[in-house]
């Protein structure tokens, strides 16, 4: 929040999209889609990324942080905005204390098909 009841939007760099794709390269497990969904705060995402990868746990988190705003970013620019009205309706429900991976689901009618995956994996790649 930027204390005057707005709220500030966090802005990832091209750099951390960099960052994702060199850790892909390396070999550390990414999150998968359900991973991210059901990781609902920062102590669960602390013990999974350790159970993940204990070496690499305070890499992992950076990554999940990372590729969790590459999908936040996605869903409101892709084609125009093509997925930003379910994602403003997410956010919604969210500031109305509705949270969690039912929330998403519902508004996006379950998880993103493989179509959409697809799309955001060509996308990052573009990145």
């Amino acid at each position: 929040s930027d204390g005057a009841g707005g709220v500030t939007l966090m802005v990832t760099s091209l750099g951390q999209f960099a960052e994702w794709n060199t850790a892909r390269d390396r070999g550390l497990p990414e999150w998968a889609f359900d991973e991210m969904m059901e990781t609902t705060t920062g102590a669960d995402l602390d013990d999974r990324a350790r159970r993940k990868s204990p070496a690499d746990a305070r890499r992992l988190i950076s990554l999940f942080r990372v590729q969790a705003l590459a999908w936040c970013h996605f869903l409101w620019s892709f084609e125009a905005g093509r997925y930003r009205p379910k994602l403003l309706a997410c956010l919604g429900r969210e500031l109305r204390g509705e949270s969690g991976p039912d929330v998403f689901r519902e508004v996006f009618g379950g998880d993103p098909d493989e179509t959409v995956r697809a799309e955001f994996e060509a996308w990052v790649s573009g990145l």
